[in-house]
Parts: structure tokens; sequence; C-alpha cells
């Protein structure tokens, strides 16, 4: 779904959301963009979390040349070795100049705002045209500078000081400065916005002066580093176009990043040109500094997955993301073109369960429900072994992943009989279909559209079929799905989500995500609720993890969700395209991107 962390966020994140998971979050499935891939790191252990720097000072970032790592409010983590970069930054510094990429990606996005969207559709955009503060990739345990040289975290972990850049303007000629940071993180706490993107704990930010900027917390929040790279709305946005020129910026908002947008075309393409000016990009990571290689990217919104392989195909475009797993052979026999795998971080592709709604009300039924479902006949049939079942909230390479959640709902039709029948819900010998109180055991499934889910939605239809269950399905378009969700007409709702910390779990399952956020299984469990809170409030990650990890036990047990497989970035790209790394929530970056 979509993209996102914190608001997310499909969150894409990050929200993730659309539209409000689309939109709200960084880090949603049906929003994100649906990822399959090989299974390469899936079968290898979470990353291990750094030790913890001494809590006694505050922690400071050393100058722009070098990495830092991480603070001890950051909650850094370490990236999964499976998502290195396609090729060596350092190698970049004598790779070819110019040339146009034109990139055919699955799914439109629905505003550029940053803080209006949690759909990865719109952050894989974002990130090549906006800076973080602090940069963090995915194949590093450490920060990187970015449009603050330098930064330091209080004792308590309520405060992160900015020093920043002085060198930096926006595209559109705006200065960046103290402004522009406190202008960012207000903006999303400014009611009258109406923004998708929140930031837990955030109290308020204080100008120092001209560049430095600080931001104030109620509470420790751990996930804050992290998340300043993970998601573009925590990117500095240039003040008066966002204010004075609101829709200007939801078009093509102004950014610092090597990429300017010329422009965008709702539902057909996005121009992106070369920034001259940039000049601080973390030279420790990319090996170079000064303007990204690339002259321009065209952005094309190709939708269709056959039409998408067909362009790239012909040679219309250079790279075809999210190919379906049918299709990859096609691309894997042709020596004209390459097949790119990354595993991701967040929420697997995920199927909820509304447990406010009759008759998914009923925790006996959810469970049933979850050991009703055959995964391994949607990742080898439907997705033709491209992708793997998942068992639990989080995807495995996300820190704290809780391997317990493995154990539980593994396909079991008998299971779920028994406990349909413990129930009291008999089989109707007419129908086929459970009844209890003279009322049948019937749910709606509403379906995201366009989001790759309809094939594994009439697999679980027919799985619930033979325990008795009657599943009805719908679709419905983004983005007004997202409204359906949070009002809860549904009982089965479809996700993922982009994040790179495990609080995304709270962006999904804190009953506070009900009304206007992610929580589309409408979940309350007060127990859960507090080690979500607690979670991120915690600064070390070493402690920050059990409470993630009971969490995980908690919410399975509830059964408000049956997470199905994990999502995985699949790219088709001609062999001449090199150089692509990837941002901390594995959306392709082409900083250091070439064509042969």
């Amino acid at each position: 779904m979509t993209q996102h962390d914190a608001f997310f966020g499909p969150t894409s994140h990050g929200r993730l959301t659309r539209r409000q998971l689309l939109r709200r979050g960084a880090a949603l499935g049906g929003a994100a963009s649906a990822v399959a891939g090989l299974l390469a790191a899936c079968s290898q252990p979470p990353p291990t979390p750094p030790s913890k720097p001494a809590a006694a000072s505050a922690t400071s970032a050393p100058a722009a040349a070098s990495a830092t790592s991480a603070p001890a409010a950051g909650g850094a983590t370490t990236a999964p070795a499976a998502v290195s970069p396609t090729s060596a930054p350092a190698a970049a510094a004598q790779v070819k100049d110019g040339g146009t990429l034109t990139f055919g990606a699955w799914q439109t996005p629905d505003t550029m705002d940053p803080q209006k969207t949690g759909l990865a559709a719109t952050s894989r955009i974002l990130v090549q045209i906006l800076t973080p503060l602090v940069w963090k990739f995915p194949d590093k345990d450490d920060f990187f500078p970015g449009l603050a040289e330098r930064w330091e975290v209080s004792a308590d972990g309520k405060e992160y000081t900015f020093y920043l850049r002085k060198d930096v303007k926006f595209h559109n000629g705006e200065p960046f400065n103290a402004d522009s940071v406190t202008f960012t993180f207000d903006r999303m706490v400014d009611d009258s916005v109406k923004t998708l993107s929140k930031l837990p704990e955030y109290d308020h930010s204080v100008k120092i002066d001209d560049y430095t900027a600080k931001i104030v917390f109620k509470q420790p929040y751990g996930p804050f580093l992290p998340l300043l790279s993970a998601t573009p709305a925590f990117m500095p946005i240039p003040p008066k176009q966002a204010k004075d020129r609101p829709d200007e910026f939801g078009l093509a908002p102004a950014g610092t990043g090597p990429f300017m947008l010329k422009e965008y075309v709702p539902k057909s393409h996005a121009v992106l040109v070369r920034n001259p000016d940039y000049k601080w990009a973390p030279e420790a990571y990319f090996g170079r500094n000064g303007p990204p290689s690339l002259q321009q990217i065209n952005w094309r919104i190709i939708e269709e997955p056959a039409t998408r392989v067909a362009t790239l195909q012909s040679g219309e475009i250079d790279m075809a993301e999210d190919v379906a797993p049918a299709l990859v052979a096609q691309i894997e026999s042709d020596p004209r073109f390459q097949m790119i795998y990354r595993d991701t971080l967040g929420c697997p592709r995920t199927v909820m369960l509304n447990t406010t709604k009759f008759p998914t009300d009923d925790k006996v039924v959810r469970q049933a429900m979850s050991y009703a479902v055959n995964k391994r006949t949607i990742t080898d049939t439907v997705l033709k072994k491209t992708a793997e079942p998942r068992f639990g909230p989080i995807e495995p390479l996300t820190p704290g992943y809780n391997p317990e959640v493995e154990k539980l709902y593994q396909f079991d039709t008998a299971k779920a009989k028994q406990l349909l029948d413990q129930a009291g819900w008999t089989v109707n010998a007419a129908t086929g279909i459970r009844e209890k109180d003279g009322r049948p055991l019937k749910a709606l499934f509403i379906v995201v559209a366009n989001d790759n889910f309809d094939d594994a939605a009439q697999v679980i239809q027919s799985n619930f079929k033979d325990v008795g269950i009657d599943l009805e399905l719908r679709t419905e378009a983004e983005p007004t799905v997202f409204n359906t969700y949070n009002r809860g007409d549904q009982n089965l709702a479809n996700i993922f989500w982009w994040g790179t910390d495990p609080s995304s779990l709270y962006s999904l399952y804190h009953s506070s995500a009900i009304a206007s956020g992610f929580n589309w299984g409408h979940y309350t469990n007060t127990e859960v609720d507090k080690l979500l809170e607690q979670g991120q409030q915690v600064s070390d990650l070493k402690a920050r993890v059990p409470l993630y990890q009971k969490a995980q036990t908690l919410i399975m047990d509830d059964a408000p969700a049956i997470p199905i497989w994990g999502k995985r970035v699949m790219i088709g790209a001609k062999k001449g395209v090199q150089g692509v790394l990837w941002s901390q929530n594995v959306y392709p970056m082409f900083y250091n991107a070439t064509l042969a």
C-alpha cells in the first residue's frame, strides 16, 4: 500500500498512508508499490541492533566529510546485507556523465506534497528532489550529514539540535535555513493544513539562529533520526511556496535534492531535471559530490503490468518497476535486460480483519480465518515463487522482528473448522456456509483496485469457502477506499507498509490510528497500545526490541490481521543501467545512476 514509518505510515512509508494510507504514511501497502522479488534475503536473520553510546552526555555528529554513528536517541538499525548498492558508491567518480533515463512506474501519485501523501509511488519521486537533514542508508550502520552538517541529542533524548549548511537553496531560489526546518515540522501539527504525516510526541521547534534549529519532543522519541531519511515528510520544504502557493506546491514542490521536478501531469508522467547547483551529497557514501550524472529522468506512469514490461522490451523505457511474477522469466531470459531484486522492511502484504464488525468481531472467527488461508498457494501459484509466506505483522528484516510468530497460524483447514465448530458455527447443508443464531458466516473483503491483490483475494475466498465462510469480494479505488477502511465498512482490507523501524506497528495497530490512520483492523488492545508507546519513548534499540517483540505476539494472538507474503522490490532494467543505489526505505536513488 504505501510507505511510511510515522504517519505511516500506504507507507508508504512513512504513511504510511494511502490516501490516507497512500497519503498518510510512507508506508503502506496498497499504496506503496507492490513488490515482489527473489527470496535471497528473506532467509537471513534480522539485523543486529547497534550498541548504545553512553547516555549521560549529548552526542554530536562529526563534520560533514565523514559518516556518524547513531546517537543514543537515534534508534539506528543495521541494514540487511541483501540490500546492498547495485555498484560501489566509490566507483561513481569514473561514471559517464549525462543522458536521460526513462522509468516506468506502476502507480500514479496522489499529490506531490510530501506531508500529504503516504504513497510509495510519490515517495520514490520525492527522494530524488528532497534532501534529509540526516542521511541513513540500508547498507550502512552510520548516519551521514545531509542538510545538517552536524547535530546533537540531549541526554534525556527529547531535544535534537541541528547545525545547518549555509550554502543551500531550494530549487525555486528560496534560502534553506532554520526557518525552513521549523516550518517543516510545525506544519505537520497545523490542523488547518490537514497533513497526513504525523510525528509522535512532537512538542515544538526552535530557531536558535539562522542556521541552527532545535526539535523538541514531549517524550524521548527513539525512531526520530532514522525517520529523517526514511520518509520525505520530514525533509525540509520551502516555507513561502508551501504556504503561499499550496496548489503549486502539491504539483511541483521545490526541494534541495539532486533533481528538480520540472513537470508533473497526474496519471501520465513527471519530468525531473538535473540540479546544477547540487553539491551537498554525503561524499563518504556516494564517493563523489556535485550534480547528478543523469541530465534528466522521465517518470512515466504505466499502470498495467504487461504494458509496462512490453514498453521496456520495446526500448521505450529503461526501467520497469514492480514486474509481475508471471513476466519475470521474459526479462531474465533476454540478454538485453537485468532483474534487480531487493528485500524490504516494514509490514508485509497483509489482510487486516475488522475487529468491530460482525462476524470478524469474534476473535475465534478471526483465528479460524488465519488458519484457513493457504499462503503457500498464493506465493507459489499466484506469485510464481517470487515471494515467501509471512506470519508476523512486520517483515523479518525489520529490527525487532519476533520469529516466534512463525509458529502461529500455519495453514490448517482442520484447525479452522474445529475452532468454528467449538464456537457454535454450524454448516448449513444446503449452502455449505456456516450459521449461528440464524446469521450466516459471511464477510466482506473490499480489495484496493489495481493493487496486485485480486488473484490472492480469490484464493482467500476459496480457502474460506472450504471451511464454511462466505467471502464477498468488492473492489474500490484509491483514494476513497482509505476513507471506507477508516469508517469500517469492510471485514477485510488489504495493506502493506514501507517502514524501517519497528515503530511502524504504531501506525497499524495502535488504537489512535483507527479513525484517521492505518489501523484498518479497528483493533484496540490497551496492553499493545502501552507497549507501542513505550517503544517510541526508549532511545536504545536494544531496549526497544523486547517491547516490540511482545507486542507482535499479542497482536497475532488477537488475530486482527493475516500476514500473507513478504513484499520485495522487483525492477526490470536495461543492462546499461548502472549505479542505482537505495534509500533507507529501499526506493531507487538515481544520483549516481548512468546509462551505457
